[in-house]
């Protein structure tokens, strides 16, 4: 988990970097230097070995050449921060996870385990393991294991069923809705641990995208009209390429909604 997330944390620094540096590809030629004078700065343009006094009327492009020194900091401060987390990437990487394997259903282990991380009553148990109508679309999306051993649409699903489970909260992965006579798959239909109440986690996780971001606004409205509120028994998270997912996050939802 750790892991992943230092990995998508350099993937955003890397375009955050990237972009920057097309910015710099649109700036003047030169660097600026600032001299206080007094009350007042003076600026000039120090390229190659000359030095040239920028006047007020020239103000445009004294911001331009303060704007591409901003940007030259970023960068060089994003180099210093992508270096530091593939270092701690790569010493993960060599980490071996033996405890999380001894959770896995064909490991030898498991059966012993399993009671410390299934304490849930009879009536949960049966619930969660009985047979009920799954998406039948696109089931060739259903790539990402969990640990529980389902297989899930996205990286940031398994973040949240590994969340449920470690966390001995009984859920139903994209479990059959019917509202108004509309069919709904919410990703996660989840049996409070202690009111034994239905709520729904809904993960928008492309939000970055028009055309998704207009369904899922239509899906919040949908669930609105029919009593599935944000916080009272609806919760919904979202994510875009830039601003993924925070595992940490997760863990605060699942505590606080159904542990504390």
């Amino acid at each position: 988990m750790i892991y992943d997330q230092i990995k998508r944390e350099v993937d955003i620094l890397s375009r955050k970097y990237d972009k920057l540096q097309q910015q710099l590809l649109k700036m003047p030629e030169g660097e600026l230097l600032c001299a206080k004078n007094g009350d007042y700065t003076k600026w000039y343009l120090h390229n190659d070995k000359t030095l040239s006094y920028i006047s007020k009327r020239e103000n445009k492009l004294a911001e331009k050449l303060a704007l591409k020194k901003y940007y030259e900091y970023q960068m060089q401060e994003l180099e210093k921060q992508i270096h530091i987390l593939e270092k701690c990437a790569a010493a993960l990487k060599k980490v071996n996870m033996k405890s999380e394997c001894l959770l896995r259903e064909e490991s030898p282990y498991w059966k012993l385990l399993k009671i410390h991380f299934e304490k849930y009553e009879k009536e949960k148990i049966s619930w969660m393991n009985g047979q009920y109508k799954c998406n039948p679309s696109h089931p060739e999306n259903l790539i990402h294991k969990t640990m529980q051993g389902h297989l899930v649409r996205s990286k940031s699903e398994v973040i949240i069923a590994n969340t449920l489970y470690m966390n001995q909260i009984p859920y139903r992965y994209e479990n059959q809705l019917e509202v108004k006579g509309v069919i709904l798959y919410p990703d996660f239909t989840i049996l409070h641990p202690k009111t034994n109440n239905l709520c729904y986690w809904e993960h928008f996780g492309m939000m970055e995208n028009e055309t998704y971001r207009e369904n899922a606004y239509n899906k919040l409205k949908l669930y609105g009209q029919n009593g599935i509120i944000p916080s009272i028994n609806l919760i919904t998270t979202f994510e875009t390429k830039s601003h993924p997912i925070d595992s940490g996050k997760i863990q605060q939802i699942v505590k606080e909604k159904f542990v504390l």
